[in-house]
Order: C-alpha cells, then structure tokens, then sequence
C-alpha cells in the first residue's frame, strides 16, 4: 500500500478543507472497509486520508418531530439498540443487518454504504423508503 498522509478533524469545516487541498488524491475514512480495501487495490493514487470519526455531528443519532438524523459516521452497531429506531425505523436496523458480517457492522455506516455506491449497498433502500435527505458539505457550503 503507498503511503498517505493522515488527519483526524474535530470538526467539519476542518474535514472540508483538508480534503479539498488534496482534491482526487483525498478520500474520507469513517468505517475504511471498503476505502482499505480499495487503496489496498491501487484504486486511488492515494496521498491524504480524512478521518471523520472524531467530528461529533457525524456520530449524532438524533431525533426530531418525525425525523432521524443519522450522522455519516455512524457504525451499524449503533443502531441495533436503539428503542426509538427500533419501533420507527426497522427497515434501517434490518439493513444494517445486511451490511457485511458482524465484524463489518461494527466499523461500517450507513453514510460509507451510500456514498461508495456499490450495487450491493444493502443500506440504500430503507433510506429511500423512509425519503432521506443528504446533507453534502463541501468548500461552497452544504
């Protein structure tokens, strides 16, 4: 594997940054089990990795009126315990079920199953049964 700088955030804005200076040659890791692999695999001409997980909104479960805010972040795992989920969002533990083995679902999230848009995405469908919204952020805003 080619050596790549690494950086661990606290915050988004930060993240944003850091991967717009190393434009194609940055990928975000959350999970990383299917970016490891991948680089592994000479996919990227690699030369920054972002690690997301220490910014606290990515890793927000969090309730509204009739919403759930699932930060990007967010292991599988997470959400097998959840009571509210559980009772208003079983689709999405369902999938969750669906992503890779158990060792995987303690890494991976719903937000790296979207976003490296595979065919097998097992985490995709609840989102569009349930009319997800995606929040992007990026160097022009979100």
């Amino acid at each position: 594997m080619q050596p790549f700088a690494y950086s661990a955030p606290t915050t988004i804005k930060e993240a944003v940054e850091i991967l717009d200076k190393h434009g194609d040659k940055a990928r975000p890791l959350a999970g990383g089990t299917d970016l490891l692999v991948q680089v592994r695999g000479g996919r990227f001409d690699l030369e920054a990795v972002v690690d997301v997980k220490k910014i606290p909104e990515l890793n927000e479960i969090s309730f509204g009126k009739e919403e759930l805010k699932l930060g990007a972040a967010v292991p599988c795992h997470r959400l097998y315990d959840d009571p509210e989920i559980s009772n208003n969002y079983p689709g999405l533990i369902d999938a969750a079920t669906l992503i890779g083995s158990i060792q995987i679902q303690s890494r991976s999230g719903f937000g790296g199953n979207l976003c490296n848009s595979t065919p097998s995405a097992d985490g995709i469908a609840p989102l569009i049964v349930h009319s997800a919204v995606a929040n992007i952020e990026g160097k022009s805003g979100s």
